[in-house]
């Protein structure tokens, strides 16, 4: 619909452009599909076939509001409270219901419940973590001064860390399983674990 780099429509071959196009002129009555008829008279084909492959909600309820930060889709200010210390490592912090399940339905010590909370959310006191909230002014890894230290590089990467795990017979059906975002990476160690 638009040229690269530039915010000017591309008008289909017969010329028609409209200004005061809306997307909801492109869907049928029925709500549940494309209006083809529409599609092609107010756009090129690749547009069409690009706007096509967007699936429409089958859904004719009301809009509402929702808050993504609490399990209801409720406002709470204790979720604000979080977003405003937080900032985007709390909204960015989504995470799946196994793993919160996972963590919290887990035997051993309340600490360590904790710990892995932590390392989900993003708030271990890492390197990266501390220099960006300013309470020191390296990011660089304590143990090996090479690599920033992420909770990623702390718990896995580190020389230090990867000298531990090596000890460990499962450390081969792991390691090609971490990911930047821990909370990933402990899904994925979750389904080693009960293979």
């Amino acid at each position: 619909m638009h040229n690269r780099g530039n915010n000017t429509p591309v008008p289909p071959p017969n010329g028609l452009y409209d200004d005061d196009l809306l997307v909801a002129d492109l869907i049928a009555e029925n709500g549940r599909e494309w209006n083809d008829a529409s599609l092609a008279l107010h756009l090129r084909e690749e547009d069409r076939a690009s706007i096509k492959s967007i699936p429409l909600i089958d859904n004719n309820g009301p809009d509402t509001l929702y808050w993504r930060l609490t399990p209801t889709g409720r406002y709470s200010v204790k979720s604000a409270y979080w977003l405003g210390v937080l900032g985007n490592h709390y909204v960015n912090s989504t995470i799946d219901e196994n793993v919160w399940r996972g963590i919290w339905r887990m035997n051993g010590p309340p600490k360590l419940r904790h710990f892995l909370w932590r390392a989900c959310t993003n708030t271990l006191a890492v390197g990266a973590e501390m220099h960006r909230r300013h309470i020191q002014e390296s990011s660089l890894c304590k143990r090996c001064n090479s690599s920033v230290e992420t909770s990623k590089h702390a718990l896995f990467m580190c020389g230090n860390a990867k000298k531990i795990w090596a000890k460990y017979v499962f450390w081969d059906d792991i390691k090609d399983r971490i990911d930047d975002n821990f909370s990933t990476t402990f899904a994925r160690l979750m389904e080693v674990k009960d293979a």
